[in-house]
């Protein structure tokens, strides 16, 4: 079984910047990947169950996403369509994703 639409996270902010030049560290750190939008409910639009066992943003803790969601469903493959995150994409910063320090 594949799941089209798993919704991993960033646990924090500083987990991303091995992965940044770093012109762009202090930027990240203030203010996120900086779009606005996202969809918004009363009731929430992330599952309860997809929260870490010791708290933190759903979708962010790799194991506990293998155990309470593929192993339980028997979800063979993901695709990862990121929470949160996902809205960098729209940053047309032609910077932004060349290589550098």
């Amino acid at each position: 079984m594949i799941d089209a639409d798993v919704h991993n996270a960033i646990a924090h902010n500083k987990d991303l910047l091995p992965y940044l030049p770093k012109v762009w560290h202090d930027c990240w750190l203030s203010a996120g990947p900086g779009y606005c939008g996202g969809w918004h409910s009363p009731v929430g639009v992330m599952r309860k169950d997809a929260i870490p066992d010791g708290g933190g943003i759903p979708g962010s803790d790799p194991q506990h996403m293998l155990k309470h969601h593929f192993e339980k469903y028997n979800i063979d493959y993901g695709i990862l369509t990121g929470s949160g995150i996902l809205g960098i994409s729209t940053k047309s910063e032609s910077g932004l994703w060349e290589r550098g320090d």
